[in-house]
């Protein structure tokens, strides 16, 4: 059980889930001397109701070599507790060729996530290098969660075939061409549900991460209302910081509500 499709396939099951817990954990919270303590924390507390985890690598390069440090900790502790469990690293990364080979290499290589997050705003060889890594999933940032998104996703544009339709839907198109390897998913904000249906519909056969769940204000019942298993929700501050308290308890009680909810719209 070496891929990314296995891991999420084995603990999607095993914990009946498609929630993944973003370790997004915020400076203005917690501080980086308990960074690494409070996601132990949260691991050990959402374990059993998880199909994987997501780091955002912007919360710890914040803290430069150190929350380096900090981060390869945590994806350690991960792979030692809970092997079973998937980590994407959730860095949208993309440049040229040459560059995007480094960034596939740091995330792949040194890192060793079994997921990322990608731009393919440069085109087909600036993700050629993430592609080439077979057994990683790699999720194209298609639609964002951010309101203003639609100032560049949602223009028109012009494909090959003279057609006339918004970028994100030109962008999806292109990635069942990309998804020679079936490793090609996409990352689609839960905000824009309407979108997602949308791009659903283009790929119905893909993995979709769906970030914006939760304190953004994306929708668990429209977000599900089609294709459900294809769908990974991600949500973050809604779990690891529980409006009635950062206890171990509250943590592990609002992952399990959460991932109930969503089950009860499978």
């Amino acid at each position: 059980m070496n891929s990314f499709s296995e891991k999420l396939d084995f603990s999607s099951k095993k914990n009946s889930s498609i929630l993944c817990v973003g370790l997004d954990i915020h400076p203005n919270i917690t501080p980086q001397s308990n960074l690494v303590s409070y996601a132990k924390k949260i691991i050990r507390s959402t374990n059993n109701f998880v199909c994987a985890y997501k780091i955002n690598l912007s919360f710890f390069e914040i803290y430069g070599s150190l929350g380096i440090k900090n981060m390869e900790e945590i994806i350690s502790f991960i792979k030692k507790t809970t092997p079973h469990i998937p980590i994407v690293g959730d860095g949208k990364r993309g440049d040229i060729s040459s560059s995007s080979e480094m960034y596939a290499k740091a995330i792949f290589d040194t890192w060793k996530f079994d997921a990322c997050t990608i731009n393919a705003f440069a085109g087909e060889d600036s993700i050629k290098p993430f592609l080439n890594y077979k057994e990683k999933g790699i999720f194209i940032w298609c639609k964002s969660s951010n309101p203003s998104s639609k100032d560049l996703q949602d223009l028109n544009v012009i494909d090959l075939t003279k057609k006339t339709q918004p970028f994100y839907k030109t962008l999806a198109q292109k990635s069942i061409q990309w998804n020679q390897n079936h490793n090609v998913g996409l990352v689609v904000g839960g905000t824009y549900h309407n979108h997602l249906k949308e791009i659903q519909s283009i790929c119905p056969n893909m993995k979709i991460l769906v970030p914006g769940i939760g304190k953004q204000g994306g929708d668990i019942k429209k977000t599900l209302s089609t294709y459900p298993d294809n769908i990974i929700i991600s949500s973050s501050r809604s779990i690891i910081y529980p409006e009635n308290g950062q206890s171990a308890h509250n943590i592990e009680q609002e992952a399990r509500k959460m991932n109930l909810e969503i089950n009860s719209y499978r």
